[in-house]
Order: structure tokens, then C-alpha cells, then sequence
């Protein structure tokens, strides 16, 4: 089928390619502040032939030595750009399936996710993303997952068991061992279909969810995607819809769910520990404290994680970006000093 599109920059297509969006203009200037250009597709043309073209419109391009454009976002109302490295589309049975091999995949997969409810924007209204690649860091794996979660649920009802007025807490802390559950029983065939902790975490953080249509997406019942999503600190609103809660009990819970996510690598001890004191000070103040996100990085690494046998996906992924750059860079460094 073929479609009229809009193409809008997202950073200045006349800076060079390297200088990467600006905080926060580049992120936050309205859709209809931008330039912009209109490229007739059709669904069989591949994502990245079509970032392509709609660069051409806008008067900049790819450089020479760079492979493939690492981020696309499209229009969110009342949203600025965010970098999508991984699109979330569906497979031939309508779950939800991540990839970041977007760029062959055809047009018509846009579409198509936009209308089960995977992919959030206007796949007709894309940006241009001049940005160059970024490290993605220590990626969760479900088993790892499973694990931490158990950790989380063991840690914080041990905890909650010696406050007094603690009940409610103690209920909520039961969804990380009701989510260790639904991931040991789900994990292999979201792993099949591109996925890992983060990548799900950061999918589910873009809107507000009725669980029907998540567990659709997810192949789960409602009640086991209720599950994953009150581990997250997710809150049922009136209307049905899940959404991160604001109270100080759902902080509490996004905050040890995000920072078991970031501790793949940590030893198991010391995560107790962070945990265990993030509840006592919760138990104390009534306030949830706040990830202090520069010592996740300084933590012990657990002994048994050190042996790597392989690369994942991801890390070759990562690794392919950073030989991009590697080639623009010389590329630019003969243009500009000689040696051919």
C-alpha cells in the first residue's frame, strides 16, 4: 500500500552528523516547529531506506562511513523525542516482538504495530534522529530477573514483618514474587521475540495499560500482566488503567524494581543490603529514597558472573555501532587533514 508520510528533523540537519541532539531544544521543540518534508512510501519499503530518503528531503544524509542510522522516534502529543533503539513491533500472532534490526524491516510493520496497541506514535509522522550510537551497559537477562525479583520479595517482606503498620507495604511486596512467576513461566518466549528486563521495563513505562491489552500483547492473562506491571509500581486507575503510581509505597516499589533491573552484574549480598536499607529508611521517614544511581557502578561484582562465554546480541550489536564511529571519524580526519 503506499502512503504519504511526514518526515520532521530531530536536531539540525545542517550540524554535523556527530554533534548529536541538543539538550533540551533538540528534544522538546513542538512537532510543528520543525522542518519538515513529505515522502511517499510503500509498506514493503524497509524502515531504514525510508530514513533515508526522508533525510534527502530535509536536505542532510547519513555520513558516508556510518552503517545505518541507531535511533528512530516518531510523534507523541505532548511528547518530546526519545531515542528508540529497539522498536517494539508484532508477531504473526499479535504478541510483541523487539528488535533492533529495524532498519529491514518493512514499512508495513509500523502499521501493523500502531494497531495492536505495540507501537506508541504516529508511524506516518516520523523524525530524522542525527544521533550517533550509545552503549547500552550490562543488559538484565529473565533468569537474572527471576532471581532478583525472589531476592526483592524475600528481602522486603523480612523487612516489613518487624514495622509495625507496615501491612499494606508487606501486600504490595508480594507482586515481586507473583512477577518472578509470570517471568520464569514467559521469559523464554519473550527472549524468542527480542525482549530482556529493560527492554520490557522501558516499553511499559510509555503509556498507561488495561491489562486485557497488555496481556494480549504479552501472551498472558490479565492477571499475570497485572503482575509485572504492579512490580513495577504500576497503580490500577479508575478508568482500568495501569500507570506508574505517584504515591510513596509505589515509588518505593519502581525504585527497588529498577534498581534490581540495573544490578545484573552485582554481587547478591550487596544487593540485599541496598534493598534492606532502602525499606528501613522508608519505614522510618514514610518517604521512598532516592536511587543513588552513581554506586550502582561501584558495586561487587558477583564472582560467579565474571565468565563470560559468549557475546550476547545486544553487545555485538553495541559493538558494531562503535566500529561505525570508528570509521566515520577516520573517514572525517582524511577529509579534513589529507592522506586520502
Amino acid at each position: 500500500m503506499a502512503r504519504t508520510i511526514t518526515v520532521a528533523e530531530g536536531g539540525d540537519p545542517d550540524a554535523p552528523f556527530m554533534a548529536g541532539l541538543k539538550h533540551p531544544d533538540d528534544f522538546e521543540r513542538p512537532w510543528d516547529k520543525r522542518r519538515q518534508a513529505q515522502i511517499d512510501v510503500e509498506d514493503s519499503d524497509a524502515i531504514g531506506e525510508v530514513l533515508v530518503r526522508g533525510a534527502e528531503a530535509l536536505g542532510s544524509e547519513l555520513p558516508e562511513d556510518y552503517p545505518f542510522w541507531p535511533f528512530i522516534d516518531f510523534y507523541v502529543e505532548g511528547r518530546g523525542i526519545k531515542f528508540r533503539r529497539d522498536l517494539v513491533l508484532v508477531d504473526s500472532k499479535g504478541h510483541a516482538r523487539w528488535t533492533y534490526e529495524w532498519k529491514d524491516e518493512p514499512y508495513g510493520e509500523l502499521i501493523r504495530a500502531r494497531e495492536a496497541g505495540a507501537l506508541l506514535g504516529d508511524p506516518e509522522r516520523i523524525y530524522i534522529l542525527r544521533q550517533p550510537g550509545i552503549g547500552n551497559g550490562v543488559l538484565t537477562d529473565f533468569p537474572t530477573w527471576v532471581e532478583l525479583l525472589r531476592i526483592a520479595y524475600e528481602v522486603g517482606g523480612a523487612v516489613a514483618l518487624t514495622k509495625a503498620g507496615f501491612e499494606s507495604v508487606r501486600r504490595r511486596f508480594g507482586s515481586f514474587q507473583a512477577a518472578a512467576e509470570v517471568v520464569r513461566k514467559y521469559g523464554p518466549r519473550w527472549r524468542a521475540n527480542g525482549a530482556n528486563a529493560i527492554y520490557l521495563w522501558d516499553w511499559l513505562r510509555w503509556q498507561p495499560w488495561k491489562s486485557k491489552d497488555l496481556a494480549r500483547l504479552l501472551g498472558t492473562t490479565p492477571e499475570e500482566a497485572e503482575s509485572i506491571l504492579a512490580s513495577f509500581g504500576f497503580v490500577e486507575g479508575e478508568d482500568g488503567a495501569w500507570s506508574e503510581g505517584t504515591d510513596e509505597e509505589s515509588k518505593l516499589l519502581a525504585g527497588n524494581a529498577q534498581f534490581i533491573l540495573h544490578s545484573a552484574h552485582a554481587e547478591r549480598s550487596w544487593v540485599e543490603t541496598i534493598l534492606r536499607e532502602r525499606i528501613e529508611e522508608f519505614a522510618e521517614t514514610g518517604r521512598a529514597p532516592e536511587l543513588n544511581w552513581g554506586e550502582l557502578p561501584q558495586m561487587p561484582v558477583d564472582p560467579k558472573l565474571t565468565e563470560r562465554t559468549r557475546a550476547s546480541e545486544e553487545e555485538l550489536h553495541t559493538l558494531r555501532e562503535a566500529g561505525g564511529k570508528a570509521r566515520y571519524w577516520i573517514h572525517e580526519l582524511r577529509r579534513r587533514f589529507g592522506g586520502g
